[in-house]
């Protein structure tokens, strides 16, 4: 608990520190862009992201299994580090193939159609930010794992010194960038890069911080179907999150062009921070709870779980209250006054940050037990009833009605089955550790 609990300290000043940036950095990019053109770079980043849903589930498969290595005392085995190479070099490949595919790919979608959006073939610098986020988020992809190695190894405050030197990096770069107008395609790539400079940098430290040095001649096939196939529900989970994240942005664009579509995401970043903050106090605790379930202590796992919903539901109600008394301020002077404040619009999405922040905690407990398979349909149900929502309420209500159709099937999905199905589960292990006289039996098989 003392790593977990550093480890919040530390991704918590981090979390400030990029939060404080990204303020920055999106009021320098709406400045710089104007409204309309940030809004198209917002829907073409966004679009990009999705394909971080390639990472296939072996970030969480890899994660839970050096987890298992940890609780039976084997983390400096050098199974730890046959484990991370085989799933780096796996998914760096299928990263660098879907890049190489997808440059050439792009060339022939309609893209003025997609991004509602007639002026794009008459500049190839949309075409070329295009291919060049696509290039920076798949590469971040087997970088992604160096992430989940520190955190299963409860370290994640080591890698936090990278992370900021990346953020910063990148911060000061957009700062050159926009005052000497270096051009839209490096300024708005350079601030999808952050990541894949920190953890770029977290995995040449990797060996001297946790023992893992990568093996590249040893990778294991049979490892490598193992953590796949434990990874396919998880994977499920990373592309309908993708979705549901993603989805209303694009049918803003689609539905009512780039203007409206810097209005909603410049509210949405706002309650983002929140969510990030959030995000990075709940999410060292997911190593921990994986050790409690190996080692069944199943007691403490529930109230730990519940204890950490109660606060982030306080931490998370409490910043949104906050932004809602003082984003009308603070989106004046964000969008340097091209974004008006919608009141409905924030209460709307404030809602749903705070369901977000209470479920999150249950998703962490369930996936660190590996209990994906039901979470995965639940969530594949969110994201389409999400996507039709938002196109039926966007294009009735305007940005208000995707704020709506979030928030609603958020709330009748994930969010009424994450917390019933810790609590059933965290019942039945309590109840058959009481019937076996506490023994430590070996773990039911993931489901």
């Amino acid at each position: 608990m003392r790593r977990a609990s550093l480890t919040t300290l530390l991704n918590g000043s981090l979390s400030a520190a990029r939060a404080l940036a990204s303020f920055f950095t999106v009021s320098l990019l709406i400045r710089y862009l104007g409204k309309e053109t940030y809004g198209l770079c917002l829907t073409i980043t966004g679009i990009a992201y999705w394909l971080s849903a390639t990472q296939g589930g072996l970030g969480q498969s890899l994660k839970n299994e050096m987890i298992r290595l940890r609780a039976a005392g084997q983390e400096k085995d050098e199974l730890a580090s046959i484990l991370f190479s085989s799933a780096f070099l796996l998914l760096g490949v299928g990263a660098l193939a879907a890049a190489l595919t997808l440059t050439v790919a792009v060339h022939y979608l309609p893209w003025a159609a997609i991004l509602n959006y007639p002026a794009f073939d008459s500049d190839p610098a949309w075409l070329h930010l295009i291919i060049a986020s696509t290039w920076i988020v798949l590469l971040t992809l087997p970088l992604s794992l160096v992430r989940a190695t520190y955190s299963a190894f409860q370290l994640e405050y080591r890698l936090a010194p990278w992370l900021l030197a990346g953020l910063l990096t990148t911060f000061a770069f957009i700062i050159f960038g926009t005052s000497h107008g270096l051009g839209l395609v490096k300024v708005v790539a350079a601030s999808l890069a952050a990541n894949l400079i920190g953890l770029a940098a977290g995995l040449g430290s990797m060996a001297k911080t946790l023992g893992v040095r990568p093996a590249w001649r040893r990778v294991n096939p049979r490892l490598l179907r193992n953590l796949a196939g434990a990874g396919v529900w998880f994977f499920a989970i990373e592309i309908c999150s993708v979705v549901i994240f993603q989805a209303d942005v694009f049918l803003v664009n689609l539905l009512r062009g780039q203007a409206q579509t810097t209005t909603f995401a410049l509210h949405g970043q706002l309650f983002v921070y929140v969510q990030t903050a959030v995000t990075l106090l709940v999410s060292p605790y997911w190593p921990a709870f994986g050790e409690a379930w190996q080692n069944r202590e199943h007691d403490w796992l529930h109230r730990s779980v519940h204890r950490l919903a109660l606060v982030t539901a306080g931490i998370s109600a409490c910043g949104v209250s906050v932004l809602l008394t003082a984003g009308s301020t603070l989106m004046h002077r964000w969008s340097h006054g091209q974004v008006q404040w919608n009141p409905l619009l924030a209460g709307l999405i404030g809602i749903n940050m705070v369901v977000q922040a209470v479920t999150g905690v249950y998703s962490t407990a369930l996936g660190s037990a590996g209990i994906v398979r039901e979470q995965a349909i639940v969530v594949g149900v969110q994201a389409l009833l999400n996507a039709v929502a938002c196109y039926f309420l966007i294009g009735r209500y305007g940005i208000t009605g995707g704020a709506f159709a979030s928030m609603a099937t958020f709330a009748l999905t994930s969010a009424l089955y994450l917390p019933w199905k810790f609590t059933r589960v965290s019942r039945e292990r309590r109840t058959e550790d009481t019937l076996n006289g506490g023994l430590h039996l070996t773990p039911t098989a993931v489901r």
